[in-house]
């Protein structure tokens, strides 16, 4: 793994770039998910059913950052408008990829 930038002293986010990604009609996505933390001692957390899906703001392997971020800042700087074209539901997410299994994996 190697970075040609700099990173802030003791702070950073390492992840194995994916060259191949599993795409969402021609985009990349990521899951945001929410967990609720109630008690440390006892240790009480409780996950919630629904998160949201985040989609790049451009087709993989398009020029520029906004094919390769999934960030809700870039797309919305890219597109010049709300957050709806660039986030979706686990269950509309899940009905994509049952219905592209069901057709043999085609996009």
């Amino acid at each position: 793994l190697s970075y040609g930038g700099s990173l802030p002293p003791g702070r950073a986010v390492v992840s194995p770039y994916l060259s191949e990604p599993l795409l969402h009609d021609g985009r990349k996505w990521d899951l945001r998910t929410y967990v609720l933390c109630t008690s440390a001692l006892p240790m009480r957390l409780y996950l919630f059913t629904e998160g949201v899906v985040r989609y790049a703001a451009a087709a993989y392997g398009s020029s520029g950052r906004a094919a390769y971020l999934t960030n809700t800042h870039v797309g919305k700087e890219t597109l010049h408008r709300g957050i709806a074209p660039i986030t979706g539901t686990f269950a509309a997410l899940g009905d994509h990829f049952s219905a592209r299994a069901q057709r043999g994996g085609e996009e």
